[in-house]
């Protein structure tokens, strides 16, 4: 697991896929919107895919479970919040399946 820390409001940040890794977030800090896409081509994926978003706040907990085959990005909906990051796989294989989006391929706030 890692964190990923927020440290402007509102500032997006993403979007990483993962064709074999699964992901579980977490906000131990602060409040965070997840948004979560499934591209339909991993190298030049359609701009207008459904995009669903979930806020996550460490007032009351929640785990949000991405499964394999989805790209995520997130924002910040408070000063330094706080996103804790679980993963299925081993840091040393992520980048055999890490892919990266521009953070406009997709809007992540809606």
């Amino acid at each position: 697991f890692y964190t990923v820390r927020a440290h402007r409001a509102y500032e997006p940040r993403g979007w990483r896929g993962h064709q074999r890794e699964e992901k579980w977030f977490s906000v131990v800090h602060g409040t965070v919107l997840i948004s979560v896409v499934r591209p339909d081509v991993w190298t030049y994926p359609a701009a207008n895919l459904p995009v669903a978003r979930f806020v996550l706040s460490a007032e009351q907990p929640k785990v949000l479970h991405v499964p394999v085959g989805h790209a995520t990005g997130s924002m910040g909906l408070t000063e330094g919040a706080i996103l804790m990051v679980f993963s299925s796989g081993h840091i040393r294989d992520a980048k055999d399946d890490d892919f990266l989006f521009p953070v406009d391929t997709w809007d992540v706030a809606g």
